[in-house]
């Protein structure tokens, strides 16, 4: 069995400290109901590092670029309203990503996985809390909220 190691960081619209969880963690700052401005996410297993690609939704700014491993997505004074995730299987890994968004006003959503959209769109709910874990067992993509754009 490969064991694969997930760190993730938030840091909440209005503040300037990262707070970092591991994996299927409920990633908010326990406090407020303050949306996710930007994330960035790291993932290795034994064998080495494992290739993520990311990107944020927001009704200011529409999606973010999609980003690599440890690199930011999203705008610090923008609150994300929607996240995707997808690792990069260029290589045939076999790995899946799986996320699942706590929405204001609807709490958590349906989970998603290998590039879903997860969260809302056009409603302008924040994106509150987040859950993102791997598994070696990939499976297609599902239960999409939203709509992320294509990946480069």
């Amino acid at each position: 069995m490969t064991n694969f190691m997930i760190s993730y960081s938030i840091l909440m619209v209005g503040t300037e400290k990262w707070i970092s969880f591991s994996d299927w963690d409920e990633a908010s700052d326990g406090e407020s109901s303050s949306a996710i401005a930007q994330i960035k996410i790291d993932a290795s297993q034994q064998s080495g590092q494992i290739a993520l690609k990311y990107c944020v939704y927001s009704s200011k700014t529409g999606w973010s670029n999609w980003v690599s491993n440890g690199s930011i997505a999203g705008k610090s004074d923008n609150g994300a309203e929607g996240f995707a995730l997808m690792v990069d299987d260029t290589e045939n890994t076999g790995i899946g990503a799986y996320y699942q968004a706590y929405v204001e006003s609807a709490g958590w959503l349906d989970p998603c996985s290998n590039g879903g959209g997860a969260g809302t769109s056009g409603q302008s709910k924040k994106l509150e809390r987040l859950r993102i874990m791997l598994s070696s067992i990939k499976t297609e993509t599902f239960n999409n909220s939203i709509t992320p754009p294509p990946s480069a």
